[in-house]
């Protein structure tokens, strides 16, 4: 079986915003039926256990794992969920996402040349239901970090890099192993002025070689 269907891409990497209308053809080439196992407990799906192209071939007296429950998929109703269970498909390339950001630097991000279902949607959280034969919506992801959490953390990297610093000069470190101690502890603590209104994890993030 071969469908292709539309896949709607968000205006930048890991936000929810769609105002760009930007999209990707997804060709699927696989079975007509799948049988796939799903958790009783949570109703996530875990993987395909069966391919067949006639669904009078299914037997699900032949599936047996007593941590899972099986059920039989359509491709043809839902083909986006077997899609990205099975990864029978190809698209496209996607064009980079870049952004310029304060410093001058530019940010680019690069989608998946093959499997781009994966940096778009969080596959380990689908559910099937088998009363209604249906899947949840799949949801697009998130960066796994908020920029809260990551303001937080700069603190305690200052005090990391603070206690360094002291470690280092007892122990006679040059003049230049000094200054970029220095340099990563004032980014920290310049962080929120001088990116303002930047996603936390499009910017280098300062490394002591």
């Amino acid at each position: 079986m071969t469908i292709k269907f539309t896949v709607a891409i968000p205006d930048e990497p890991y936000t929810q915003s769609f105002t760009q209308n930007k999209s990707i053809e997804i060709t699927y080439t696989g079975p007509n039926f799948l049988v796939i196992t799903y958790d009783a407990n949570n109703n996530r799906v875990q993987a395909a256990d069966g391919y067949f192209n006639n669904e009078s071939d299914i037997d699900l007296s032949n599936f047996a794992d007593e941590r899972f429950q099986f059920a039989v998929v359509n491709a043809a109703n839902h083909t986006l969920e077997c899609a990205i269970i099975t990864d029978y498909y190809e698209h496209d390339p996607i064009d980079l996402y870049t952004e310029t950001i304060p410093t001058g630097e530019e940010f680019v991000f690069n989608y998946a040349v093959n499997g781009v279902l994966d940096d778009l949607f969080i596959r380990w959280e689908l559910k099937y239901y088998p009363e209604t034969n249906s899947f949840s919506t799949l949801d697009y992801k998130s960066f796994p970090t908020s920029k809260e959490q990551f303001l937080d953390s700069l603190t305690n990297h200052i005090n990391l890099m603070t206690a360094q610093k002291q470690i280092e000069t007892e122990n006679g470190a040059d003049a230049d192993r000094l200054a970029k101690i220095d340099q990563i502890i004032s980014w920290c603590e310049n962080f929120q002025t001088v990116y303002p209104n930047t996603d936390h994890w499009k910017i280098p993030f300062p490394v002591l070689d």
